[in-house]
């Protein structure tokens, strides 16, 4: 399959979670999170994790149609493997009706050049009460991980100066959105607090990685 453009010189390999920028490889946001907790091998390769992985994808999937379309059409449903897909997703929508005022960007390709990191951000928003989020979306329970990965995107979302309509587009907060339970669970970032626990581990997959030698991160 290989690189794929996504935008704002980003390219990106779906099959091996692989980023470049004008060039460069960079390790994504999850990469580095992840660096220093690996998840076993036993544990990867278990049909439940597995499974895991591809109703996260395709709920993930499902709320994207569902922002773009208002629904899933049927032979999109037919191919996903996982149960329980449009439930997910449904919970999204409901909260979205409720808080969201516009949807600004889906899936926007990112990256921080200061500190050499890129991204997928699943929704940039402008909220009823006024507020600029970036949102992450999961489809199980939201995570510390989950507030670190929104801290970073939303520190390299800012660094881009992103416009619209000639505008620029200033993120003042952000939410990770779980969509495991009876209705979506919403955890604000604390930004200083989680971005400052990004950085360190960022320095600590810069300790162990050398950007010459990543080529696969």
């Amino acid at each position: 399959m290989g690189y794929k453009n996504i935008g704002n010189g980003i390219e990106y390999d779906d099959e091996q979670h692989r980023y470049r920028h004008v060039g460069k490889n960079l390790p994504s946001v999850t990469t580095i999170i992840g660096h220093r907790s690996p998840i076993p091998k036993f544990l990867l390769n278990s049909p439940d994790f597995q499974r895991s992985i591809q109703h996260g994808k395709e709920v993930h999937d499902a709320t994207e149609y569902l922002d773009a379309l208002g629904e899933v059409p049927p032979q999109i449903l037919d191919m996903y493997k996982t149960d329980g897909v449009l439930h997910r997703a449904a919970k999204w929508t409901k909260w979205q009706n409720e808080n969201v005022e516009k949807i600004l960007f889906i899936e926007l390709g990112i990256v921080s050049a200061r500190y050499g990191y890129c991204g997928r951000v699943d929704r940039v928003a402008v909220l009823k009460d006024g507020r600029v989020p970036v949102i992450d979306l999961k489809s199980g329970d939201v995570s510390t991980s989950g507030r670190l990965q929104v801290a970073a995107y939303i520190e390299a979302f800012n660094e881009m100066k992103v416009e619209v309509d000639g505008e620029i587009i200033v993120a003042d907060c952000g939410m990770v959105i779980g969509l495991k339970g009876d209705e979506a669970k919403v955890s604000e970032i604390k930004m200083l607090k989680h971005f400052s626990m990004f950085i360190e581990r960022l320095d600590e997959f810069n300790k162990d990685v050398a950007y010459d030698t990543h080529m696969g991160v």
